[in-house]
């Protein structure tokens, strides 16, 4: 892949992320009486590492509600903020942009290598929630 591609890359997950940055600051901000959902990410067995998993509620009208990120840590495992509410909601899962191996110096014009986890999706994205009981999510390959 060349630097561009790379860049082009980059560049978009930043947008993404800055996407649901500002959806969870004004629609998510504020809503009281929601819950913490609390679980881990696993792909073939294993903890996935690093990127975003977003909730997003299902109203009882079938349009989609409030949504809520997580990010994902090192050991799979994450935490909500407390603005979820209990019931149906579709969960998604964002892979982490590309990037060099910490304490990596790259050669010039190098391009970062791609996360491991940038071509899987949810394998169960319909969800209910209920307070309490952790969630497992596996992602399969799209």
């Amino acid at each position: 892949m060349t630097s561009f591609a790379n860049f082009v890359r980059v560049l978009k997950s930043l947008v993404l992320a800055g996407f649901v940055g500002f959806i969870f600051a004004v629609v998510g901000c504020g809503g009281s009486g929601g819950i913490v959902v609390k679980g881990k990410v696993e792909a073939d067995g294993k903890p996935v590492t690093n990127g975003m998993l977003n909730i997003t509620q299902k109203t009882g009208d079938g349009k989609t509600g409030a949504t809520a990120a997580a990010k994902i840590g090192a050991n799979g495992e994450f935490v909500t903020p407390p603005e979820v509410k209990e019931g149906p909601a579709k969960i998604t899962f964002v892979a982490p942009g590309p990037e060099y191996p910490a304490g990596y110096t790259p050669k010039p014009s190098e391009p970062a290598p791609e996360s491991p986890y940038i071509k899987m999706k949810v394998k169960d994205e319909e969800v209910v929630i209920k307070a309490g009981t952790l969630l497992n999510v596996e992602l399969i390959k799209k």
